[in-house]
């Protein structure tokens, strides 16, 4: 009787390791891997200070320049290099904003590009401009005499999207003491 009794017990637990989805050597159910802790604001700031010193030096021989294609690739570049940090809404609010703002600028400066590129075309300026923005969205070029400016034909809406998308990265970096990536351009 014994033995059949053994014979029981080990065809229970047989099948109930089977039913439970443990492998061999698995008595007590498939093991977990652990997930990486999200990063804080403050440790995301320690790993993106690189980060955001590259942009600024890719950034700074640009100002004054109307390279915009080379700011957005800047801009795209520190974004997907902030992209590998693990930060969750949670973990790292500041550090999100930081990443998505840049993001989204790089895409916003490809627009403000596109658009200014077909304006200076429509205005007939094929030699080194000067362009200046107003607080309204206006874009005015001059070639030489800043007396001679004209008024270039660009959506004014896509304009302040660009300076708004630029003021949630700069509180974003300045919140979290990384000020290399608001660079003012």
């Amino acid at each position: 009787m014994k033995t059949k009794q053994r014979i029981a017990v080990v065809l229970v637990l047989l099948m109930s390791l089977v039913i439970s989805g443990c492998g061999p050597g698995q008595l007590f159910g498939p093991t977990l891997t652990p997930t990486p802790t999200p990063l804080t604001d403050e440790e995301f700031t320690e790993f993106a200070r690189e980060v955001c010193n590259a942009l600024e030096t890719e950034i700074t021989p640009l100002i004054g320049t109307i390279d915009f294609a080379s700011g957005a690739d800047a801009y795209r570049k520190a974004a997907d290099a902030l992209a590998a940090l693990e930060i969750t809404e949670q973990s790292a609010p500041q550090g999100t904003h930081l990443r998505s703002g840049l993001a989204e600028l790089a895409d916003s400066t490809d627009i403000v590009d596109k658009a200014l590129t077909e304006a200076l075309t429509k205005a007939n300026f094929d030699t080194p401009v000067t362009v200046m923005f107003t607080i309204g969205g206006k874009v005015y070029a001059y070639s030489g005499m800043i007396f001679n400016m004209t008024w270039l034909e660009i959506e004014p809406d896509l304009i302040l999207d660009w300076f708004a998308t630029q003021e949630l990265v700069r509180e974003a970096a300045i919140s979290l003491e990384l000020e290399q990536c608001a660079i003012e351009w």
